[in-house]
């Protein structure tokens, strides 16, 4: 959806009925944790680590956003746009998301290790 929000245009997915739920049908499928599980604990690590009050947003830039807006502009100039093909993107690399964050708090850490190795080790 594209709609005109203070003088700009303002665009947003929209899903299909379908896709929404109502919170009522929410809570009754998620449950309650009984205890914080060792991801949840590595990712409150990894928060605490990186942490910072001064973070600038201005340092790093939408290219997503950059090329959109370059092709409405060509649009609307009348030029043919060219949208780029499959070929061109790179094969995303998966990650196992666990294995990062264990890196990820083992690099923060002063010793290069997180606590419960060095009570293993030790």
């Amino acid at each position: 959806m594209v709609r005109s929000v203070d003088d700009v245009l303002h665009m947003g997915m929209l899903n299909y009925d379908k896709e929404i739920k109502s919170p009522s049908q929410m809570a009754s499928t998620l449950k309650k944790p009984r205890r914080i599980n060792r991801q949840v604990q590595l990712a409150q690590a990894i928060i605490r680590n990186w942490f910072t009050r001064d973070f600038d947003f201005s340092a790093y830039d939408d290219h997503y956003r950059k090329k959109v807006k370059e092709l409405v502009r060509d649009k609307v100039a009348g030029r043919e746009t060219v949208v780029p093909g499959k070929e061109e993107e790179e094969e995303p690399q998966v990650t196992n998301l666990l294995e990062a964050l264990k890196r990820s708090v083992a690099q923060a850490s002063p010793h290069g290790r997180t606590k419960r190795k060095r009570r293993k080790s030790a």
